[in-house]
């Protein structure tokens, strides 16, 4: 019987997964956009060329990445790491979930991040605009440090603690840092 097969939680979870992602989507590129309404209408009105959409995408980016460095770089003060440990090592939130992201330490966000990041740039993925800039992994501090307010969005707790239990169980850090990464073209 076909109905044996069907998994009413399994296409709920999804669905939940996707309207979070697009949701913390939504809400980055409406941050990163300076609130700018992109539609049909809105961008059949727009008439900057594509490089002049493409510097203000950039400078909205670049505000909010200054921003949020401040707040991080306190967080990453408050938090830092014992001596002995490097910035970059101990990232162990590439396989968590969102709710241990959502209780995890600055460090450990920013090593996963750089994490993410390197295996990406030895892979050859990112794209030449940021892959230009990693010469070292001291290099990888700011987009690590971007990445991780990106991912502090698009995590953020919401609703009841059940809600929020129910909305970022099954999402995975790496799959939605891949996402964000997607939506501010570094891949």
């Amino acid at each position: 019987m076909a109905t044996d097969r069907f998994n009413p939680n399994l296409n709920w979870w999804q669905g939940v997964l996707i309207v979070s992602a697009m949701i913390g989507v939504v809400v980055l590129m409406g941050q990163c956009l300076g609130g700018k309404s992109h539609n049909a209408v809105a961008d059949a009105a727009d008439t900057r060329t594509p490089q002049k959409i493409a510097e203000d995408n950039d400078k909205a980016a670049e505000q909010l990445r200054a921003a949020g460095e401040a707040a991080v770089k306190a967080r990453a003060a408050a938090e830092a790491p014992p001596p002995e440990h490097q910035w970059y090592e101990g990232g162990t939130l590439s396989q968590a979930n969102g709710l241990e992201w959502q209780e995890a330490k600055l460090p450990n966000k920013l090593a996963t991040a750089a994490d993410i990041l390197a295996k990406l740039w030895t892979m050859g993925k990112l794209k030449p605009k940021i892959a230009s800039k990693i010469h070292s992994v001291d290099d990888l501090r700011d987009p690590a440090t971007d990445l991780v307010i990106a991912l502090d969005r698009a995590l953020e707790k919401q609703g009841t603690a059940e809600q929020n239990r129910q909305t970022f169980t099954n999402q995975n850090v790496s799959e939605i840092a891949i996402v964000l990464m997607k939506m501010m073209a570094w891949i």
